[in-house]
C-alpha cells in the first residue's frame, strides 16, 4: 500500500480541530459558571442598595418627627446642613475720580 499524505493531513486536522473543540467547550462552561455567580452577586447587590435605600427613606422620614437623628443623617450626607446665613460684606466698585 502507498501512503497517502493528502489523508494523513485530513486526519491531522481532524484530530486537531476536536482538541479545539474540547478546549472551547471547556471554556464555554467556565464562562457560564462565572456568569451565574456574578448573576446571583448582581441580585443580591440590588436587594441590598434597595434594602439600604429605604432604610435611609425611613430615617429621613423619622428626622421630620424628631431630629435627634440629624447629625447622622448629616455624617453620611442623607441629608444637607442648614444654610447659615452669610455675612454681608460690601464689594467697592470702581473708583470715580471727582470733576
Amino acid at each position: 500500500m502507498k501512503n497517502n499524505p493528502v489523508g494523513a493531513l485530513i486526519v491531522a486536522a481532524l484530530c486537531l480541530s476536536s482538541l479545539l473543540s474540547i478546549g472551547l467547550v471547556i471554556y464555554y462552561l467556565t464562562t457560564m459558571r462565572q456568569l451565574e455567580r456574578v448573576r446571583a452577586q448582581s441580585l443580591q447587590m440590588n436587594s441590598t442598595m434597595t434594602f439600604l435605600q429605604d432604610l435611609a427613606g425611613t430615617a429621613v422620614n423619622y428626622s421630620r418627627t424628631n431630629a435627634a437623628i440629624d447629625p447622622i443623617l448629616f455624617q453620611y450626607g442623607l441629608k444637607m446642613r442648614p444654610a447659615t446665613p452669610m455675612p454681608s460684606v460690601t464689594i467697592p466698585g470702581p473708583v470715580r475720580p471727582n470733576r
